[in-house]
């Protein structure tokens, strides 16, 4: 149909359109970092209710997301360093234009690299806070053609929950 109506097959008003229904599964307030450098890991801390960094690296990007598992991948057990582990692949979705870290009236902000190993955190998700217990891996951040959105894939270690909450 593209040939015959001289323009490529989305309407030009498509994203504009989409992007609204989209943003409106998007409940959780997240963050991306940088992994942490050198040996130690992020630590719990349940008075302030937050992970604390050991080098305090500032998040790359903030804002609202969706997050589902990834049903064609269902959780899998594997051994790494000697120890089993069960890990699943988590889909986040994301404005990348709608960067908190920037001010509203810079918006569309200019969109961030998100990268491989990079660490999603939930700060907050009223429809299900047992996400702010997992930590996400970054395993495959590549955007698409109609970057409206981005989706990343990401892995969560299920061993890797906040104990005592």
């Amino acid at each position: 149909m593209g040939l015959l109506t001289g323009r490529g097959t989305l309407d030009p008003r498509y994203f504009r359109h989409a992007t609204p229904v989209i943003e409106g599964d998007m409940t959780a307030l997240i963050e991306i970092r940088r992994p942490y450098e050198g040996e130690e890991e992020p630590l719990w801390d349940s008075e302030l209710e937050e992970w604390i960094y050991p080098n305090d690296l500032s998040p790359v990007w903030k804002g609202m997301a969706r997050i589902q598992p990834n049903k064609d991948w269902r959780a899998r057990n594997r051994e790494w360093a000697l120890e089993n582990t069960a890990e699943h692949a988590v889909r986040v979705q994301l404005n990348i234009y709608k960067n908190f870290l920037v001010p509203k009236s810079e918006w569309p902000a200019p969109p961030v690299d998100i990268e491989h190993g990079q660490v999603v955190t939930v700060l907050r998700n009223p429809n299900d806070p047992i996400l702010e217990n997992f930590l996400f891996t970054v395993r495959n951040p590549i955007g698409a053609t109609d970057n409206w959105h981005r989706t990343l894939l990401c892995d969560a270690n299920l061993g890797s929950r906040v104990s005592g909450d």
